[in-house]
């Protein structure tokens, strides 16, 4: 008994041991400056690449392009995401020297990257995967057929005979 409370006690002891050892490091002012603008910058670029592939898409589904046209060589489509990368790129460098690239850990993909000019590039290529991912979802690449005319005017149908 006394050999199983010796072992609670001294697991309990390490817990609280490497519990307190484990505290996190403040960052400071420019560190905590940079996170954030990585963080806003990256959500602000996913949106607006998600907005300009979602508009292209959404063009091909009412005939206004081609079908199978790759929204990412779209020239309205890619000169906004061209646009978004380099102003995710202007404000993440301006907050983010190499320095502070170097000392902070961004994780994932982007892990062990010291100048700002890669963690951009990282970070692009990262938050481009997740949206065109999305896009994969909300549009695929068979989208359902629908009903155009008949009783089922507007309902999804597995063939032509489900649509009188």
């Amino acid at each position: 008994m006394q050999q199983v409370l010796f072992r609670t006690a001294l697991i309990s002891a390490a817990i609280v041991t490497l519990a307190a050892g484990s505290q996190a490091i403040p960052l400071s002012s420019d560190e905590a400056k940079c996170q954030k603008t990585v963080a806003t910058q990256g959500r602000v670029y996913a949106k607006k690449r998600f907005k300009a592939l979602q508009k292209c898409n959404d063009d091909i589904n009412k005939g206004k392009l081609a079908a199978g046209t790759d929204c990412t060589l779209n020239p309205k489509a890619s000169g906004k995401i061209a646009t978004a990368e380099t102003k995710f790129g202007d404000k993440v460098s301006a907050k983010c020297t190499d320095p502070l690239v170097a000392a902070l850990d961004f994780g994932g993909q982007c892990f062990g990257v010291t100048t700002s000019a890669a963690l951009t590039t990282c970070l692009i290529e990262d938050h481009s995967n997740v949206v065109d991912g999305l896009l994969d979802v909300v549009y695929p690449d068979d989208p359902p057929k629908v009903c155009d005319d008949g009783a089922n005017e507007g309902l999804t149908c597995d063939d032509d005979g489900d649509c009188p």
